[in-house]
Formats: C-alpha cells, sequence, structure tokens
C-alpha cells in the first residue's frame, strides 16, 4: 500500500486563535470547525468529521488532499496539510519517517527532516530529526539539505501518536467569519473596494455587499464588473452573499441640478454612505467598510474623508487607506478579484474637470441645503434589489433567487 493509499486526514493550523484566552479560544475554535465544515460543503468534499485534537483541528476525510486544499480558503486557517496518523512510539516514527522518504524522493532529490514534539517524552525534536534523517538517507541515499531542500518531511509527535506530512497549503490567516459581527461593505466596480471587503472579511466579519448603480451616467458593464467582484468574494464566503443593488441614478441627478459643481464627489460619496447605513439598519451591522486610499483620487484627500464620514453615524472601516495603487493591485490579483474588477466597462460621465479636494463641512452641507435627502434615500431603496450572489444556482441580478 503506498502512502498515499494511507493518508487518513488534514491537520488544519491556525496561529491568531491560538493567542486567545482559554474561553475566547475555544469559542473561536468552534467557530472555525463550522467553517471548515461549510467549506468542505462549498467544495463539495466528503469527510467524517472535523475535531479538535491537541492545539489542531483535524479532519478526517476519505480525499485528504481535496480536503486539505479546501480547508486553506478558510479565514482563520494558517495552513493545512493531508497527513498520516499513527499510533506509535519513537522507533515506528523512525521507521515510517524512512518509509515516507522512499515514496518521495530518489538519490537526487535533496530533503530535510522537520520535526516537532508535543507533550512529554523522554526524546527530543533534534532526537527524531537525526535519527528519521539517518534512515530517510539510508534507504533512499538522498542528501540532505537543511536551507533549500527539495522536499521537506514533517514528524509531528503529540502524545503516543505521530503525524507524517509532505505537502503544506497555505491558508488565508486571520480570524473566523463571524466573529467580528457583520459590516456592510460598499462595491463599486474598481479595484479598491473588494480588496478592502475581502480584508474585513478575513479579520472575522461577516459582510454584506452594496453597489450603487449609477445608471444612466454608467452603464451595465460598470454593474457587471461590481456582481463579478461580488461572486468572487463570494467564493471565500463558501456560500451565497446576500447583496443589494441600489439606484443612484436618480440622486446624481438631484445633486447636478441643485448641487455645487465641484463638490459633486463628495456629496455623491456621503449619499452613498446613507444609503449603506439604511442597508446596515435592515441588515444588522455595526459599520461601513469602504475603499479609498488616502490621497488617490480627489475624493479621497483627508478633509473630503473628513466631510464624507460625517454624513452617517455608524464608523466607516477604510482596511486600504494607507495602500498605494501597486500593493492594492497585488492583493486583488492574489484574492482573485482582479480580473472581475478590470473587466472593460464605462466610468462615471458625472466626476467635475475640477473636483474640490480641501471640501468643508460648511460647504457641503451647503450644497446639500436643497435636496431632499430622506426623499432620495428612500426611492433609491424602494428601488433596491437583493439578490444572493455567488450561490451556484443563483438567478441573475434582478430577478427572484427563490
Amino acid at each position: 500500500m503506498g502512502l498515499s493509499e494511507e493518508l487518513n486526514g488534514v491537520l488544519v493550523r491556525y496561529d491568531e486563535v491560538g493567542l486567545k484566552s482559554n474561553r475566547v479560544r475555544r469559542r473561536f475554535e468552534n467557530l472555525l470547525i463550522r467553517r471548515v465544515e461549510e467549506a468542505l460543503d462549498y467544495h463539495g468534499v466528503s469527510f467524517d468529521r472535523v475535531c479538535r485534537y491537541a492545539g489542531r483541528v483535524v479532519v478526517f476525510a476519505e480525499e485528504p488532499g481535496d480536503a486539505a486544499r479546501a480547508s486553506a480558503s478558510v479565514f482563520g486557517v494558517a495552513s493545512t496539510s493531508p497527513v498520516v496518523a499513527r499510533e506509535t512510539g519513537f522507533d515506528g516514527a523512525i521507521e515510517f519517517a524512512g518509509r515516507m522518504g522512499e515514496e518521495v524522493l530518489d538519490a537526487s532529490t535533496s530533503f530535510a527532516i522537520r520535526s516537532r514534539r508535543v507533550g512529554k517524552h523522554d526524546f527530543t525534536s533534534m532526537d527524531v530529526a537525526r535519527e528519521a534523517g539517518a534512515e530517510v538517507q539510508r534507504r533512499t541515499g538522498a542528501p540532505v539539505d537543511l536551507s533549500g531542500p527539495d522536499v521537506e518531511i514533517f514528524v509531528e509527535v503529540r502524545g503516543g501518536r505521530a503525524l507524517f506530512f509532505t505537502e503544506r497549503f497555505d491558508g488565508p490567516g486571520g480570524l473566523p467569519k463571524g466573529s467580528q459581527g457583520k459590516l456592510v461593505a460598499l462595491i463599486s466596480g474598481g479595484i479598491d473596494s473588494p480588496v478592502a471587503a475581502w480584508l474585513m472579511m478575513r479579520r472575522g466579519a461577516e459582510v454584506v455587499p452594496v453597489f450603487l448603480d449609477s445608471d444612466p451616467f454608467t452603464d451595465a458593464t460598470t454593474r457587471g464588473r461590481a456582481v463579478s467582484s461580488i461572486e468572487k468574494l463570494a467564493e471565500w464566503n463558501h456560500g451565497p452573499m446576500r447583496s443589494y443593488v441600489v439606484p443612484h441614478g436618480k440622486t446624481l441627478e438631484a445633486l447636478l441640478n441643485h448641487g455645487e459643481c465641484s463638490l459633486t464627489c463628495v456629496t455623491c460619496r456621503r449619499m452613498m454612505y446613507l444609503v449603506a447605513e439604511r442597508v446596515a439598519e435592515v441588515e444588522g451591522c455595526d459599520g461601513l467598510i469602504t475603499g479609498e486610499s488616502l490621497g488617490q483620487v480627489a475624493s479621497q484627500t483627508y478633509r473630503n474623508l473628513r466631510a464624507e464620514d460625517e454624513a452617517v453615524s455608524l464608523p466607516v472601516y477604510r482596511p486600504v487607506i494607507g495602500l498605494d495603487k501597486l500593493e492594492i493591485v497585488g492583493r486583488a490579483k492574489s484574492i482573485g478579484t482582479f480580473d472581475a474588477s478590470t473587466e472593460p466597462a464605462t466610468c462615471c460621465t458625472v466626476t467635475p474637470h475640477h473636483p474640490e479636494t480641501y471640501a468643508s463641512l460648511d460647504e457641503v452641507r451647503e450644497s446639500e441645503g436643497e435636496l431632499d435627502v430622506e426623499g432620495l434615500l428612500d426611492t433609491a431603496l424602494d428601488g433596491a434589489e437583493v439578490v444572493d450572489m455567488g450561490a451556484r444556482t443563483a438567478a441573475a441580478v434582478g430577478e427572484d433567487p427563490g
């Protein structure tokens, strides 16, 4: 029987969760286990059970490789590995490490033994590494390279059980979904806002995406780009995301007819925040997420951001505020939203030629003075579409998702 046929579980590691107090850690571990189960179901990976074991989470599954890859997509997970778990003592662990070496190495492939010991034993981790390395060399003739090996063989001894593995899939880290409340995320259809939403998802927040559709000042391509971005986020959510598409064209038209032109970007953002705050009230959210990067465009200067925040009472979280465009693009590519966010689309046609970059609250309030703000908000939300985006059988936006 080859080792691939003996794989009998997945080791799921976490970092930050393990730093919590015992009470909080237990709660977060239970939440992490539920999220791993959701990810396995979402990816169609069958499993027997997911449980806690000696400071780790372990998945018992028929296809450990698939289960390891699926589990590695869960927020809160640092990394995963398909493992062979065996009840064995020191000599048995050394013998099995030698067998594993025979399976994955030849005389031209360098290797290193990475050992770890948990609990009280009459041997050290270095003893395991030294003896296992010697056994692998005896069986294969492969050279040892501790700094840059072609293959790493991991041996973890925990009590009377040893875990063996050679693969490691990196996870996103952070905290499990739902551990940090629920937030509304304004999704624009650009690169920055999906990254901002993802970063707050990584911190354990559940996210409700909201897209403000500026038709007729944009067209369906912008809307399509936003929907595609949300669907990518839903893959990280391991299921559909309850999302709002809210008409914003009449609000923009009112701003153009009654407001100071140079302040259009600022007043537009304020109205978007107010819509998001209304959605937050409905969905039980405690804050807003936006994708502003300080100074990147006219509406994102420190003075304008202050004027925009003043419109709402909820906190506004800006996780990409200190990142430059290249950093945000890099993150978008790594999480899979970049292609969706860069599909061809029409830009907003009402951006002023000389937008205000140093808005004062008095000027903004005066510009909004003739607007029926509450009426515009009511009209926008009355026309909102609520869709579970990212469902594998979800209907198109605007249709009843059933």
